[in-house]
């Protein structure tokens, strides 16, 4: 909801002193939708993390 406000306010009064950035705490598949949408898209080394579904099927193997 917040950032759709944000993009509105970036319709009307231009990106020169504003960004919208998202943090994803891990890699997700459709990346590219993000891209689109946000300003820009930041995944930390330090949340570079394995997905959770992911990390409890390797544990469970």
């Amino acid at each position: 909801m917040v950032a759709s406000v944000i993009k509105s306010i970036q319709r009307d009064q231009g990106t020169y002193n504003n960004s919208l950035i998202v943090v994803l705490p891990y890699p997700v598949a459709d990346y590219e939708s993000y891209e689109k949408y946000y300003d820009e898209v930041l995944i930390p080394r330090e949340l570079n993390i394995t997905h959770f579904k992911a990390a409890i099927k390797k544990r469970n193997e």
